[in-house]
């Protein structure tokens, strides 16, 4: 359990699906601390990507997905790491929550950096899943669901973006 505030520039900050490539280019920040958007509604890239850290022997610290204002704020956040699904000449195709750490990253002089994913994420999560969390349904009968799962990140907003020809 993390039980207090990070110190200043200690945080990496994660969110997306990362391929082993780029995890073992993580092993060599021994001193940060990794923490990971949970990816709402299917919380699966915060599965994947806190299973993978602890593979490279890390302890991920897993956040919700509107947590990283705070630590922005309390300048705790080292560089944020994200994953993109497509690459354009003014941007990159990113999950949902991508553009808002980019933008808290540029007021705040923190790099982004965007790697490759192969993992496919469709643009519209289903309504049930808007409507239950982990299984359990969270929402009054006759609500509607809608959630976007992708989103387009402005190349301003991301420091460097590597691609799979370059090796992460």
């Amino acid at each position: 359990m993390f039980t207090h505030m990070p110190k200043k520039k200690s945080i990496i900050l994660c969110h997306g699906f990362f391929e082993p490539e780029v995890m073992a280019l993580m092993r060599r920040y021994t001193s940060k601390t990794f923490f990971v958007m949970e990816g709402r509604p299917t919380l699966a890239s915060g599965r994947q990507t806190c299973q993978a850290l602890m593979e490279k022997g890390h302890v991920p610290v897993i956040i919700t997905d509107n947590m990283p204002g705070i630590l922005f704020y309390k300048e705790c956040v080292h560089s944020v790491r994200l994953t993109y699904q497509t690459l354009g000449a003014d941007g990159a195709l990113c999950l949902t929550g991508a553009l808002t750490l980019g933008i808290l990253a540029k007021k705040h002089k923190i790099p982004v950096y965007a790697y490759p994913t192969e993992h496919e994420v469709a643009p519209l999560a289903a309504p049930r899943e808007v409507l239950r969390f982990n299984g359990v349904k969270t929402a009054a009968p006759g609500i509607k669901g809608y959630a976007p799962q992708l989103e387009w990140v402005p190349k301003k907003y991301i420091t460097e973006i590597y691609s799979f020809a370059e090796g992460a």
